[in-house]
């Protein structure tokens, strides 16, 4: 049985790409991390993340892990800026912290 090994970031669940979440969220990533859940009101959903969003990079940084996308955001002040893969289709995704 696989273990999830998810991060709460941004108001959103994050976790490694695993066969099982390529498979639950029919991912052609074999690695990277992936939004799982979105928290209703928060920031994550603000901004416009939705569950099976690929993240591919992080306020200029190319995203491997769900512990180092989690360490980006430690602190959340300034611009949240995120790129993401939903569909096939690259997404960017701004948010200015107030």
């Amino acid at each position: 049985m696989e273990t999830l090994s998810a991060r709460a970031v941004a108001g959103a669940t994050v976790a490694d790409i695993s066969p099982v979440l390529r498979s639950s969220f029919g991912l052609g990533y074999r690695r990277g991390v992936v939004a799982v859940a979105v928290k209703a009101g928060g920031i994550g959903e603000t901004i416009g993340m939705a569950p099976g969003d690929v993240v591919l990079m992080a306020q200029g940084k190319t995203v491997n892990s769900a512990p180092a996308f989690a360490r980006l955001y430690t602190r959340l002040a300034g611009t949240i800026d995120i790129v993401i893969d939903r569909g096939g289709e690259q997404i960017r995704l701004l948010y200015r912290l107030k």
